[in-house]
């Protein structure tokens, strides 16, 4: 039943940003397709739809399971070891230090990605045309 709710959930989350990106695009003022290539407007397209259909519905499982596991785990860490909660909340800022460090690298190269495949899409696009 939940496999279900998450199904529905990410179809109607995929149409309302397909939606909401092909209002703002349409609305844009010339200028905007003047400096950016059709090319990169179809990848943005294409990317967005694919994570909401395809990655999100198994990252939010992966997230909720994977949390779970990580919280009854250390429940039971520090009810059986009191003294490792001290340990853990150091070790926590740094995970979460790292983390940050990650996010902003991993942003980057979905930039540089995006970037990279836009001549694709534009003479695909081109092609059709």
């Amino acid at each position: 039943m939940g496999m279900i709710f998450a199904s529905l959930g990410a179809m109607r989350a995929s149409y309302i940003l397909h939606e909401r990106l092909l209002n703002t695009v349409v609305r844009l003022p010339m200028s905007f397709f003047d400096t950016n290539p059709s090319g990169r407007i179809i990848n943005r397209f294409s990317k967005e739809i694919n994570a909401l259909d395809n990655i999100l519905p198994m990252t939010v499982r992966s997230f909720i399971s994977t949390g779970a596991q990580v919280v009854a785990t250390l429940v039971v860490i520090i009810a059986s070891t009191p003294i490792a909660a001290i340990f853990m909340m150091p070790i926590m800022l740094i995970y979460y230090f790292i983390q940050l460090v990650y996010v902003a690298t991993s942003r980057q190269l979905k930039r540089i990605e995006s970037v990279t495949k836009s001549p694709i899409y534009s003479h695909f696009s081109e092609t059709i045309q």
